[in-house]
């Protein structure tokens, strides 16, 4: 399959965001990634690995995916928190 290279996905994401290619490489460089839902730029090391993605790191921060994944489990499932149901003695 078609692997885009490092100056196309550079150009991709620049685009993406609106921004000159220089200013993305800078981000890049500096350390930064762009989070997909709070819409800024964060260090590195506020985002999760993810080893299937050619940046090595989630495209949300680690407190924008906790929200997301609250809200998500929340709407999807039901989910209520952590709790843990207790059985009633015979």
């Amino acid at each position: 399959g078609y692997i885009p290279s490092i100056e196309s996905r550079t150009k991709q994401g620049a685009t993406k965001l609106g921004i000159p290619v220089d200013d993305y490489r800078q981000q890049i460089a500096d350390g930064n990634r762009w989070c997909s839902l709070c819409k800024c730029w964060q260090p590195v090391g506020e985002f999760l690995p993810h080893g299937g993605r050619s940046g090595g790191v989630n495209t949300m921060c680690t407190a924008s995916w906790r929200v997301y994944m609250r809200e998500y489990m929340r709407a999807k499932r039901g989910y209520q928190g952590h709790q843990h149901a207790l059985k009633e003695a015979p």
